[in-house]
């Protein structure tokens, strides 16, 4: 498949979504692909983001992956006020593999084969990344426990990327009384951040290209 008219490999794709809005979901004895992914507020009130490319995207990469799309997706729903994006899949021995690879013990890690590629690291940006005035770039990984974040860390310095993790608490108002722990992986040094936008801006889809503006 292509991304902006360069070949890409579906599963880098795939991986770049999974470390971000993307999930394997068990249910009843069965896994399911599912995407949500709620735009970007500011970007949705400005210019009206609706992301049926990321949908069509997704779509595309589910099944050359062999992965089937229920035909009732992909589609989109307000809930809240918002718009939400929103993508599943049906059951495959494919999905199953991809399960075992992010689930090994029922519980969600970082592959070690991930593969920090260019692609991969579009994707996750593009799912779980935001640029602060200061020219600093984030990936949340709060799902994330600080061991597995400090692999992503481990991975990005592979690529020639250095970067650091920042932890804080959230205000415990914000999630009901209960007080959590916000973490995210930081690009600050210039070298890297250049680094960053010059290899993966090839692979930003167009609604998200505001991400990187």
């Amino acid at each position: 498949m292509t991304i902006n008219g360069i070949y890409v490999d579906p599963r880098q794709v795939f991986d770049g979504v999974m470390l971000g809005a993307g999930g394997i979901t068990r249910f009843s004895q069965q896994n399911f692909f599912t995407l949500q992914y709620e735009p970007h507020y500011r970007y949705e009130i400005q210019v009206g983001s609706v992301h049926t490319d990321l949908l069509i995207v997704m779509k595309s990469v589910l099944q050359e992956m062999g992965i089937p799309v229920s035909d009732k997706y992909p589609r989109q729903t307000v809930k809240g006020g918002k718009t939400l994006c929103l993508l599943m899949s049906g059951e495959s021995p494919a999905l199953l593999a991809e399960y075992t690879r992010w689930y090994p013990y029922g519980r969600r890690q970082v592959p070690l084969d991930l593969e920090m590629s260019p692609v991969v690291l579009a994707f996750w940006y593009m799912m779980a990344g935001s640029q602060s005035w200061f020219r600093i770039l984030s990936f949340s990984v709060g799902k994330y426990s600080p061991e597995e974040a400090e692999l992503l860390v481990e991975k990005l310095r592979d690529v020639s990327i250095s970067s650091y993790i920042k932890s804080a608490m959230a205000p415990a108002l914000l999630f009901g009384g209960v007080l959590t722990v916000r973490r995210s992986i930081n690009i600050k040094e210039l070298d890297s951040f250049i680094k960053f936008l010059s290899t993966a801006k090839p692979y930003f889809i167009k609604s998200f290209r505001y991400k990187i503006a």
